[in-house]
């Protein structure tokens, strides 16, 4: 049975979810009404849980003191002396439950070490006993017993003959992982880790206990002219066994209606209910045109360098000529085009994005919900500035009735640009449990540990990482920065050692690596003058800065003049072939990296986030970064956004956005 019940009202759903996760990382088992099974009457499972629970945290808000379901839930938590009450926006609880102390967390979120965040968790410590799970911090995830029945759909064999015809029965795998995750009584691992596991002989007990499922769908695909025969087979990953097997031959043209039955059929082996939405949702079929949906199966296969993109957009734009209302195929030409955007210089993207955002709302206009769509419409936005619509888009994204493994992982890189480093952790590792063997996902979470800094669970997770994928040199640069936290030059000089480097290369990031670790190493006075001076030459000559290099240059001593530079300076690009290309160029979560306080310890760091929006951003939400509490002692940081927004108006940090 779960130790902490959570009672809130929907319009806090977010900032509950946070809370959540925080908790869950911190080892406690936590309940929301999202976990409700769908075969159960919504009260009796209420109850059930409330007089299971040793706390029960409720969430306070203008809602949710209108809510008789909240107020019946703390009346009965006040009752059993379980309760422990917060509130999100000021909003203080009604009688008899202002009589018991109600945290106030408007400016300390569960993303925060200390304050009323801290009073809670000690208060829910006091009545549970502690976590019962252990800390949830370790390198590598604990296999355990799913909390509910959760899946992996392995690459779908393609028995055709023709290599040419792997993007079918890719195809069909897929179309299965996106119908299952519409279930919401079911967890399903995302394609990439599901598709880590194609060829050789598989071991099904290996892999469920790899990714920690309960169940694995494996099976194959044979397409000759107008035939197609699917076999299928689901298998109880703990024991080994064979619960459902089926092969279906039909004629290519049934497969819309093929995709439908395995669905059912595996919903039916696992007494899964689908709620109605559920079901209305899998049936939905974007387009019933055989051609098209083939055109969308080849124009959605990866691609990564840009004549791959260009190739999938003409597929794509293909598939939209010869279904004009197919939704899914406008959503994956957006976010094609969008990828190619990336390797574009600034000052070409603009006519690109139009085109974008047409694409985008076409598809929006069929499925609202459409995450290929959204993302597309993400990728469009500057990298600060206009966080309010980031954080519009990556909830309609969540919205689909389940959550989109990509959206997770932008959450995460989302928060961390608004200085909510220690959320962004949380959402790091939800991403990396729906996608646990995606490259890049580990990344994203030792970088996140290390930006918290958490710098001895970060060295164990990029080295376990590291070790699986060795020729990531992004793995290899974020280890590296932990070890210069740390201070271990033996290891630093084994990851840039010439025969390493020779075999696995850092690509771009070496000469910045090298160069980081050549003034963390030597504390010599010319050393330290370093980054200021080529902050200072970079100004003089080009009127822009670097978050990375006025920090380093603060770090070093010389905080004064870099904040001198950040207050009129340019960040992000010119619109020159100088401009950094990439999804990550010039975002500001390195602003609020654990390793660099110096920067922010002087009040004129409030001055450079209204440069970038982030105080306009702050003061709309009041959902405040981790820094309020780590610079207390020195300034109070909500105080000094407050006066800045207050005053006159600062330059903007880039006039294009």
């Amino acid at each position: 049975m779960s130790e902490i019940f959570i009672s809130y009202a929907r319009s806090t759903s977010g900032q509950t979810r946070e809370v959540a996760e925080q908790l869950r990382t911190l080892g406690y088992r936590v309940w929301l009404d999202e976990d409700l099974p769908a075969h159960r009457a919504y009260a009796d499972v209420i109850e059930e849980r409330l007089r299971g629970a040793k706390a029960v945290l409720v969430v306070w808000s203008a809602e949710a003191v209108k809510s008789q379901w909240v107020r019946a839930e703390a009346d009965f938590a006040r009752k059993s002396g379980t309760l422990v009450q917060f509130t999100v926006d000021g909003v203080l609880p009604p009688m008899p439950f202002d009589q018991i102390h109600c945290e106030d967390l408007r400016a300390s979120h569960p993303d925060t070490a200390s304050g009323g965040w801290a009073r809670i968790v000690a208060s829910i410590a006091d009545l549970t006993g502690g976590p019962s799970g252990g800390t949830g911090t370790s390198a590598e995830p604990v296999a355990s017993t799913p909390s509910k029945p959760s899946i992996c759909v392995l690459p779908f064999t393609n028995m055709s003959g023709d290599v040419e015809q792997e993007y079918f029965s890719d195809g069909i795998s897929e179309d299965i992982i996106t119908d299952l995750s519409k279930v919401s009584s079911l967890s399903v691992i995302a394609r990439n880790s599901a598709f880590a596991f194609r060829g050789g002989n598989v071991d099904v007990r290996h892999i469920a206990r790899q990714l920690n499922v309960s169940h694995v769908l494996e099976g194959s695909v044979r397409k000759v002219g107008g035939r197609v025969r699917i076999s299928a087979q689901l298998i109880d990953g703990v024991r080994n066994d064979h619960i459902w097997a089926e092969r279906y031959d039909r004629d290519v043209t049934d497969i819309f209606a093929l995709q439908d039955e395995i669905t059912q059929a595996i919903v039916n082996a696992l007494k899964l209910r689908l709620l109605p939405q559920e079901r209305q949702n899998i049936e939905r079929r974007g387009t019933t045109n055989l051609e098209a949906y083939e055109l969308y199966l080849r124009g959605t296969r990866p691609a990564f360098a840009a004549e791959e993109l260009r190739a999938r957009i003409a597929l794509l734009e293909a598939a939209t000529r010869a279904a004009p209302d197919y939704a899914d195929a406008w959503g994956a030409l957006a976010h094609a085009r969008s990828n190619l955007a990336f390797y574009l210089p600034y000052a070409e993207r603009a006519e690109v994005a139009v085109v974008v955002m047409a694409e985008a709302e076409r598809a929006l206009a069929s499925e609202a919900h459409n995450a290929a769509a959204l993302w597309a419409q993400l990728n469009l936005l500057p990298p600060f500035g206009r966080f309010a619509d980031r954080e519009r888009l990556i909830e309609a994204m969540e919205g689909r009735g389940s959550r989109h493994p990509r959206s997770v992982y932008l959450h995460s890189a989302h928060l961390s640009n608004v200085g909510r480093i220690r959320a962004a952790i949380g959402q790091a590792q939800l991403a990396q449990e729906m996608d646990p063997v995606d490259p890049a996902v580990a990344n994203w979470r030792g970088l996140m540990l290390y930006a918290g800094g958490r710098y001895g669970e970060a060295r164990k997770y990029l080295e376990s990482a590291l070790a699986r994928w060795p020729d990531s040199h992004y793995l290899a640069v974020n280890l590296t920065l932990v070890c210069v936290q740390t201070k271990d030059w033996t290891t630093i000089d084994a990851l840039l050692a010439p025969e390493r480097l020779a075999q696995f290369p850092l690509r771009e990031s070496e000469r910045s690596t090298r160069g980081y670790v050549s003034v963390m190493r030597d504390p010599s006075r010319q050393s330290r003058r370093r980054p200021i001076d080529s902050a200072r030459r970079r100004f003089r000559e080009t009127g822009s800065a670097d978050f990375f290099q006025l920090q380093l240059a603060a770090e070093m001593g010389a905080a004064d003049e870099a904040h001198a530079i950040a207050a009129t300076a340019r960040f992000g690009p010119a619109g020159n072939d100088r401009d950094l290309l990439g999804s990550d160029a010039y975002r500001p979560g390195p602003l609020f990296y654990f390793s660099s306080p110096q920067f922010r310890r002087d009040p004129r760091f409030v001055n450079l986030c209204a440069r970038l929006g982030l105080v306009d951003h702050w003061l709309a939400t009041q959902r405040w970064p981790d820094c309020v509490d780590e610079v207390a002692p020195y300034y109070d940081f909500i105080a000094q956004c407050e006066r800045v927004a207050a005053g006159p108006s600062l330059p903007l940090a880039n006039e294009a956005f």
